[in-house]
């Protein structure tokens, strides 16, 4: 629950509102929060709302049961919590929240549905964004210290990396994020599926990161067993702690927060 001070305005997050409805009538185990004074206090606000952010996530976990969700909404209006739209990507309009909460099951349960490929829409596109992010700090600082490289050539290869390297496989991995978000929701473990899909992805950018850059100082060098270098890289990637599985994130973060000397040139 997140309280705006100067505006006086609370905005329930998930957990809020299942607390302020009644975790145990949603079949939730209790939070570590006395629902009864949390209600007491909601009750006394009059500012409060539901930020869209909040909705969908509330109307697309329980979207397999439409009886649940005629429920919640129908709290939604007693306690008159408005909807605060905070995605820039979907914004509930006034009219479409009428319209819901005239929708039958079937009706509501196709919403739902509907409301969920737009989560999954905007979720892979952050996801994306974030990749992108991760994969370019670390091709930067592998770069910045990589010896035998002038700064034209880092340029170059970063730019090659961050751009041309992978602007067709952007398209495709944004789809292969959507499709893995959809097993995981179908699944109800999105979180686990995404989170283990995504770690593989970045290792293999970060270890065909390592492996392009020793491929252009081998060739600068004008060294002979260009594939021995790459296979000798790919080991090293692999030992370093980039193994797609529990080593790849720590090995990244130590990678971009534990060397002195290149933060000291940020």
């Amino acid at each position: 629950m997140i309280q705006v001070e100067d505006e006086k305005m609370i905005f329930l997050d998930a957990n809020a509102f299942y607390s302020y409805y009644g975790r145990s009538k949603l079949g939730m185990t209790s939070e570590p929060v006395d629902e009864e004074r949390l209600k007491k206090y909601l009750e006394q606000q009059r500012e409060k709302s539901l930020p869209t952010s909040v909705y969908i996530e509330i109307m697309t976990h329980f979207r397999n049961n439409p009886k649940v969700l005629q429920n919640l909404l129908e709290f939604r209006y007693a306690k008159g919590l408005p909807l605060f739209n905070n995605i820039p990507d979907y914004v509930v309009s006034e009219d479409e929240i009428t319209s819901v909460a005239y929708m039958d099951q079937a009706a509501l349960k196709n919403y739902a549905d509907r409301l969920l490929k737009s989560k999954i829409q905007i979720e892979s596109k952050f996801t994306l964004l974030f990749f992108e992010i991760t994969k370019d700090l670390y091709a930067h600082y592998k770069l910045e210290m990589t010896d035998g490289l002038s700064q034209k050539n880092k340029d170059a290869i970063l730019g090659y990396i961050g751009r041309v390297a992978y602007k067709e496989y952007q398209n495709l991995l944004e789809e292969r994020i959507k499709v893995e978000l959809q097993s995981g929701y179908d699944e109800n473990k999105e979180k686990k599926v995404l989170k283990d899909f995504y770690i593989q992805e970045l290792n293999e950018a970060c270890v065909l990161t390592n492996i392009i850059i020793q491929g252009c100082v081998a060739c600068k060098q004008d060294k002979e067993d260009i594939i021995s270098i790459v296979q000798q890289t790919y080991q090293k990637s692999i030992e370093s702690g980039l193994d797609g599985n529990t080593g790849t994130m720590p090995c990244i973060v130590d990678t971009l927060a534990t060397d002195q000397h290149f933060l000291g040139k940020r």
